[in-house]
Order: structure tokens, then C-alpha cells, then sequence
């Protein structure tokens, strides 16, 4: 049983990482695509280049005042429905984004993009943490952390592969579909946990009971048997 258990360990913290490399990933496409599409934009909706300014600076603003709340959250409530529930909303308002008619509403769904995303990433580490002791948690971190410069950088070749081959609206549906897939893929495979495995110098498992302190016990108590079976003889 311990060692399936383990080989279940074993299994389950990489599969945190996979899916978790997959929302960061698409996390930063979300955000990135619409730089890609400027001036469609300012073609399509006569937007000055003040109004394309706001609408990268607005979401970094909105979005570095809420992460603080993200890592709350992250710290209070059970990880992964915080991962699904960020997920689901920052892919609805990536699908909204291509109904967009306005600056204004292109701006109130960059504002809403910011929170929602924000509350992503210091849960997805946190999370991270519960799976992986020292040996393994900054590698993990350090892999789950490739996908945010390669959805960068997806973001902005997608954004513009789909403005030029088929429609800038059509990319955005595309993605918030996507998003909503993910979403069901990490509601059935995400693992949860809410303990923190941690590792002696040695390495040893210190959330398991050490075999070595399991052996001095039964000594232990071998001893004091044999004494109040065997008394000694002053």
C-alpha cells in the first residue's frame, strides 16, 4: 500500500504541473493577443493611440493591484476551486472580447480580464507547494513559470495569424472555447490536497511516520515488556 502510494505521489504532483503549465500558458495568451491587433482596432473602432495605450496599461494596473488579493485568497480558501473559478472567468471574458463594440467595452473587459487572472498565479504556486517537497518544488515552480513568456509569445503570433487569415473576433471565440475545455480537463484531473508535504535534511518525508521511530517504539515497548515480565534481581 505505501508503495502505491507513492508511485500515486509520484504521478499526481507532475500532473499538477502539466495542467497548471497549460493555464499559465494560455493565461498570457489571453492577455497578450490583443497587442497584436492594434491597429485593426484603431481602424475598426477609430481608436487615438491613447486609447490603444489604455487598453495594455489599464489591464497591468487592474491586475498588480489585485495579485496581493490573489495570494489572500490563495492562502484562505481551498486551492483549486480558486485555479477553476479564475480559469472559467478570465476565458468568458476572453470569448466576450469578440463581441466587442467599443472602447469602453474593450475596457471594462480588460479591467475584468486583470482580477480575474490575478487570482491565478498565487494559488497555481501555492498549489504547487502542496504537491512537491524541497527536492523537487522550485523545478516545478521554475516549469509551471515556462508558460507565461510562451503564451506571451503564442499570444501574439495567434492574434495575428487569425486578424490576418480569418477574423481578430474569431481568435478570441477560439481561445475562450479553449479556455472552457481546460476548464474541464483540471475539474477532472487536477489533483487536490490541502497538506504540505515537507523533508528532513536526510530527505525523509516528514508528513510520514519514520520507520526509524516506529522501530525505537517497538523496542521501546519490547523493553518495558521483558522488564514487567522479567524484573531484575537486586
Amino acid at each position: 500500500m505505501d508503495k502505491a502510494a507513492t508511485v500515486s505521489d509520484q504521478y499526481s504532483k507532475w500532473v499538477v504541473v502539466a495542467l497548471l503549465w497549460m493555464v499559465a500558458c494560455l493565461n498570457y495568451m489571453d492577455r497578450m493577443v490583443v497587442f497584436a491587433i492594434f491597429p485593426i482596432l484603431q481602424r475598426e473602432m477609430r481608436l487615438s493611440n491613447v486609447a490603444l495605450a489604455m487598453l495594455g496599461s489599464v489591464f497591468l494596473w487592474v491586475y498588480g493591484i489585485c495579485s496581493p488579493l490573489g495570494g489572500y485568497l490563495g492562502d484562505r480558501v481551498r486551492r483549486k476551486p480558486l485555479i477553476l473559478y479564475s480559469l472559467l472567468i478570465f476565458s468568458a471574458v476572453t470569448l466576450a472580447n469578440g463581441s466587442a463594440q467599443s472602447q469602453t467595452q474593450f475596457l471594462m473587459l480588460r479591467v475584468l480580464l486583470g482580477i480575474s487572472e490575478a487570482l491565478f498565479l498565487p494559488a497555481a504556486v501555492a498549489h504547487i507547494a502542496t504537491f512537491h517537497s524541497d527536492s523537487t518544488r522550485s523545478l516545478a515552480n521554475a516549469l509551471v513559470l515556462t508558460g507565461l513568456p510562451a503564451g506571451a509569445g503564442l499570444g501574439g503570433f495567434y492574434g495575428g495569424f487569425m486578424a490576418e487569415h480569418f477574423s481578430w473576433r474569431m481568435g478570441f471565440y477560439l481561445l475562450g472555447a479553449f479556455g472552457f475545455l481546460l476548464f474541464l480537463a483540471l475539474w477532472a484531473f487536477l489533483p487536490a490536497r490541502s497538506s504540505i508535504p515537507t523533508r528532513t535534511a536526510a530527505g525523509i518525508d516528514a508528513s510520514r511516520p519514520s520507520p526509524l521511530s516506529e522501530a525505537k517504539c517497538e523496542i521501546r515497548w519490547g523493553f518495558l515488556s521483558i522488564n514487567i515480565e522479567k524484573p531484575l534481581v537486586r
